[in-house]
């Protein structure tokens, strides 16, 4: 991922496993090191997955709750299903429109 050329970013059925809070000697720790700085480089990251998705979303939800209270650009969205394209259809009705709000 190129953060210089891709300021829109999507993970669709996929969750922060990543440990931005603790900041965790990670790749991307040096984006996720304050609101500012992510939102610099990072105009919208949004986050989809499926409630069937059981142990992701209770992994990942309140990572990005809390993200999100601290004022990062992220959206994130929990669609009826699993693992598949009905899910991420949705994803990309309800992202598509966030892409030109920049």
């Amino acid at each position: 991922m190129n953060k210089d050329l891709l300021r829109n970013q999507a993970l669709w059925t996929h969750a922060l496993y990543f440990d931005p809070i603790n900041q965790a000697k990670i790749p991307y720790s040096e984006t996720f090191a304050s609101a500012g700085l992510f939102n610099e480089k990072v105009h919208l990251l949004f986050v989809g997955m499926g409630d069937q998705e059981k142990e992701m979303v209770d992994d990942a939800m309140p990572r990005i709750q809390k993200l999100v209270s601290e004022g990062y650009n992220i959206v994130a969205k929990i669609y009826p299903g699993h693992h598949e394209w009905d899910v991420w259809r949705k994803c990309a009705c309800d992202m598509l429109p966030l892409l030109f709000k920049w």
